[in-house]
């Protein structure tokens, strides 16, 4: 995501929290906040992948990604207690899992992004690894010749030197998001245009 022709990637955007974490005081210790107000069951976040299918590193190498492969997350997961338990963490990489593939980088930017509807990012790549995160409406992202429909929420990870665009999913309707990339470009070198190969799969949310 560069140069985009009337975006403004620097207005303020506050997510919504979770009802765990507005349940939440830093004034209780971990076993009352984990428990709901009857005070029986703790407070639950659900993976977004079914049960048995939840990514593992060693399905993905020892960085936690799989090169060119569509790759979206979310904070759907199970929270990780952190700092003295007065932070809940829901971790979409953990900590430590992209070392290997970071090695040597800088971060390249961080952004909020917007296509207004009929616009398109235009294809193109370069060697960053690079994340979108929607915050509002919904897009379609094409990386190589995989499409994927990206909702609120969802994080993409788009791989080093992959081709890639995206564009709003419906007709009329725009779309924000959140993104940030660790280059290893040189300096002041910008992204290559290319033309995206044709889809093994074709996203058509006005047919569903």
């Amino acid at each position: 995501m560069r140069g985009l022709p009337g975006s403004n990637p620097f207005l303020s955007f506050a997510p919504s929290r979770t009802a765990c974490a507005r349940a939440y005081s830093p004034r209780k210790s971990n076993t009352d906040f984990l428990k709901n107000q009857s005070g029986s069951e703790p407070c639950r976040s659900f993976s977004s992948q079914p049960p048995g299918k939840r990514a593992k590193l060693s399905d993905t190498g020892a960085s936690g990604l799989e090169e060119k492969k569509m790759d979206v997350r979310s904070a759907k997961v199970e929270p990780t207690i952190e700092h003295e338990g007065s932070c809940l963490t829901y971790f979409m990489f953990p900590k430590e899992s992209v070392r290997n593939n970071t090695m040597g980088s800088y971060l390249e930017y961080v952004a909020e992004f917007e296509l207004k509807p009929g616009a398109s990012l235009h294809p193109h790549y370069h060697d960053s690894m690079e994340f979108y995160r929607i915050l509002e409406g919904e897009a379609i992202i094409q990386i190589e010749d995989e499409q994927r429909l990206l909702t609120p929420g969802d994080l993409v990870h788009i791989p080093r030197n992959a081709r890639h665009s995206i564009w709003p999913a419906r007709a009329g309707e725009s779309f924000r998001a959140f993104s940030f990339a660790a280059s290893f470009m040189a300096e002041n070198a910008g992204p290559i245009n290319c033309e995206l190969p044709a889809p093994r799969n074709v996203v058509d949310v006005e047919r569903a």
